[in-house]
């Protein structure tokens, strides 16, 4: 919904209600086929995986709205990405000393030392304005 909703408004606003038309159809029995015949083989996990494939289905509307407006999609999400794959692999690599509260709560501080860390290195300069801006808005609200 993050990325569909912004992206079916904007074909909306420049008079493509019809696309969007296509796409939510198509996604209401995508969501409604997959979830059916997912649930039959995975049992409750089936609607978390249907809901993934529909989800990663939204991709699909990416070249339909470049061909109206240019805009990155990679761009403003990729240090995130790369953060969370490095976090999820040191919580990978020690996932096997969970065995208390205690060392889930360790390797949880880990993986946010590890992210939070990478994204400082890599965008110093971005993250130091978001950490004044809400600095600034927690200032404001005492």
């Amino acid at each position: 919904a993050s990325i569909t909703v912004p992206l079916t408004n904007l074909l909306n606003a420049i008079g493509k209600v019809k696309i969007v038309l296509r796409y939510m159809i198509f996604w209401t029995i995508l969501n409604w086929g997959l979830t059916f015949f997912f649930i039959k083989w995975f049992g409750y996990n089936g609607v978390a995986a249907a809901s993934f494939l529909v989800a990663a289905s939204v991709m699909l509307i990416l070249p339909e709205v470049r061909r109206f407006v240019e805009f990155s999609f990679i761009g403003p999400i990729w240090k995130q990405f790369v953060a969370a794959v490095l976090m999820g692999l040191v919580v990978l690599l020690m996932g096997h000393i969970i065995n208390s509260l205690i060392s889930l709560l360790f390797v949880m501080i880990i993986a946010g030392v590890v992210y939070i860390g990478f994204l400082f290195l890599i965008s110093k300069k971005e993250f130091m304005k978001m950490y004044r801006f809400v600095r600034t808005s927690i200032k404001k609200e005492k």
